[in-house]
């Protein structure tokens, strides 16, 4: 099952590291998946190797999330 407060909810976080990675995060508030440069270390769960991974993850479970939960 999706967490979706831990994994779709927390904005972008490249952490400190300086790697540059190309990942995707979910955008609560555009309802989109976008992309985002990881610095390879720390960061939170909000973060995608592929859009199509992050749209399955927390695209398909924000029509069931509920803001009031």
């Amino acid at each position: 099952a999706v967490d979706f407060d831990k994994q779709c909810v927390p904005t972008a976080d490249p952490g400190p590291c300086k790697g540059f990675m190309p990942m995707w995060w979910y955008n609560i508030f555009t309802s989109q998946c976008e992309e985002f440069i990881y610095g390879g270390c720390q960061g939170n769960d909000n973060r995608y190797r592929t859009k199509e991974e992050c749209d399955k993850t927390c695209a398909e479970a924000s029509a069931t999330w509920d803001v009031n939960a």
